[in-house]
């Protein structure tokens, strides 16, 4: 479904348990009929309106604005894991220990192609 400012509000709402009857006592000078004209698209918040929604919709203000999901405490951002820092240290040294592998075996091999074989230099 594409979700749009109005319909994150009334999702999270309704995901919360609450009415708008609720939802306005949560939001300081706010009505029923405010709640219902902003998840039908008939009007929007004001800044100050649109924090303490946030707050009582235990949300972001970017996730009702943009639709952008908050990210959990603890919890990486899209596209990263959590790992630990032993574990990491771990990842980095085997990484290092690779990379001398192969410079080792680039200067083996330039080695090998620059130096002259015996039988070369007999001749």
């Amino acid at each position: 479904m594409n979700e749009n400012f109005a319909s994150r509000i009334k999702k999270r709402r309704v995901d919360l348990g609450l009415t708008q009857d609720e939802l306005a006592q949560k939001i300081h000078n706010t009505s029923k009929q405010t709640i219902s004209n902003w998840e039908k698209g008939v009007s929007k918040p004001k800044y100050d309106e649109l924090v303490s929604l946030a707050t009582a919709l235990h949300t972001t203000v970017g996730y009702l604005v943009d639709g952008v999901q908050p990210v959990a405490q603890n919890e990486p951002p899209t596209g990263f894991l959590l790992v630990e820092k032993d574990e990491l240290i771990k990842m980095q040294k085997r990484m290092i220990e690779l990379q001398e592998q192969v410079i080792e075996k680039q200067a083996k091999q330039n080695h090998s192609v620059s130096t002259p074989s015996e039988s070369s230099i007999s001749k």
